[in-house]
């Protein structure tokens, strides 16, 4: 009977050694568990600030999105705009070429002109003196006649006048 009270208290030392293995290791499995619930908390918490984040940016994005087609649509039209005034500005220097051309041309038949009349620049330029010159004759000759005619006008009215009293 000795043997057996020896082997069970022997059982129970080591049944007792062994609950006190396993309560040391609960215990650590506890203080683990502890540790993973606050780092799962922080880890949530960090999860919201980048979720919150996320739709922080989602919304800055859809605000530069709307900017940037607003800078396009813009962009867009100050392009038709400038479109517009390039292909108005080519109608105006095709005119203008054009313009060109036909002084050129005429240019060239009067200088055909001048030498088949066999004339220089500097006839045309006496011949141009002289016109002026008779126009300018011609113009005090008219206002001469002009006053003459206003004289004659003045002289029939106080004849008339005259006569009529």
């Amino acid at each position: 009977g000795e043997a057996k009270v020896e082997s069970g208290g022997e059982e129970n030392a080591r049944i007792s050694g062994e609950c006190t293995r396993l309560l040391a290791s609960i215990a650590a499995l506890e203080a683990a568990l502890a540790v993973a619930k606050t780092e799962l908390a922080s880890s949530e918490e960090a999860v919201g600030q980048v979720q919150k984040t996320a739709a922080e940016l989602k919304v800055t994005i859809a605000d530069l999105s709307n900017e940037l087609q607003e800078a396009l649509d813009g962009a867009e039209k100050q392009e038709a705009e400038l479109l517009g005034r390039v292909d108005e500005e080519a109608g105006r220097a095709a005119a203008l070429e054009k313009s060109v051309g036909m002084v050129q041309e005429e240019l060239e038949g009067a200088r055909k002109l001048l030498e088949k009349e066999g004339l220089t620049v500097a006839d045309l330029e006496k011949r141009l003196r002289q016109a002026t010159h008779d126009k300018d004759a011609a113009l005090i000759e008219v206002d001469h006649k002009v006053v003459e005619i206003k004289a004659v006008q003045s002289d029939a009215k106080q004849a008339e006048t005259a006569h009529a009293e």
